[in-house]
């Protein structure tokens, strides 16, 4: 009887010391400014066995990018405390939040780093109060580019698209680009069509204006691209002529886009200068995506 009842206190005593490690990590809270709604969201921080649920969900899927866009919205979904519609929120805000995921990983840690012009090794911390400063202050209003050729103007509407638009995007992109792991040419191809699909998302609009009005024709039409399924999206994209999109000049859409969304995204992120010669150099985080699979 003594023997049972020894055998019970320390199954309880087992249970008991689990529950403590679950209540002491399920009360951290992580809070994220999120500026497309101008209030913080609440977080926790991602556990292991979440973490290792994405990240086989990723290795599996290499070269599906909606899946592992899904994999990654869902695990920053599975942890958020507040409540939000969080496919609303924008893709800037769901780096932001990554940003803040990954402080504990890697970011709240001294790094051993070296200089590539003059291979000087020091330790240095990414600041992260600056980050988060410098992700406060980019602006989220539309911008409006207009580009014109011999015969149109072209007029565009461009913003951070929601996470939801984004999903949209490359959910139609895979599901109508499939490729093979083990062939070359396609990887490449479907690499530089992800790109371009991601540059599309970021168009909320586009309107045309003809230069030479004909009678049987409308002077100008309208699209919003919100409205429509990521297939009529890209149905209409598809028709423009590739000159206006021109990733080669700085006059091309896909110029003006990387360089007032994308680039600034990603110039939130400290360079780092050597302390020996003075060369300027991305630190521990270059871009967004490298704190995404850390």
């Amino acid at each position: 009887m003594e023997q049972i009842k020894s055998e019970t206190i320390k199954q309880d005593t087992s249970n008991d010391v689990v529950s403590l490690f679950k209540n002491e990590f399920n009360s951290t809270v992580i809070p994220v400014y999120i500026k497309s709604l101008d209030k913080e969201l609440n977080f926790r921080e991602v556990s292991v066995r979440e973490y290792k649920t994405f990240a086989k969900t990723a290795i599996d899927n290499v070269n599906k990018p909606a899946t592992i866009y899904r994999a990654l919205t869902a695990l920053i979904e599975n942890v958020m405390l507040s409540k939000a519609d969080f496919a609303s929120l924008t893709e800037l805000d769901r780096v932001h939040i990554l940003f803040n995921l990954c402080q504990t990983i890697i970011l709240e840690q001294n790094h051993e780093i070296q200089c590539p012009m003059c291979q000087l090794k020091y330790v240095m911390r990414p600041n992260v109060d600056k980050i988060n400063e410098e992700f406060d202050k980019i602006d989220l209003t539309d911008k409006v580019y207009t580009v014109e050729d011999a015969n149109r103007l072209y007029i565009f509407t461009v913003n951070f698209p929601t996470i939801r638009r984004l999903m949209d995007t490359l959910d139609y992109f895979q599901k109508h680009n499939p490729i093979k792991s083990d062939d070359e040419s396609s990887v490449n191809a479907n690499t530089l069509g992800i790109a371009m699909a991601y540059i599309h998302a970021y168009i909320k609009s586009i309107t045309i204006e003809r230069k030479n009005k004909a009678n049987n024709k409308p002077g100008s039409i309208t699209a919003d691209l919100n409205a429509l399924p990521a297939g009529k999206v890209e149905e209409i994209i598809e028709v423009i002529p590739q000159s206006i999109f021109n990733s080669s000049s700085s006059n091309g859409l896909v110029s003006k886009i990387n360089a007032d969304f994308i680039d600034k995204a990603n110039s939130v992120f400290q360079k780092e200068k050597c302390p020996s010669c003075g060369a300027e150099f991305p630190g521990i985080i270059g871009s967004i995506s490298d704190f995404l699979f850390s």
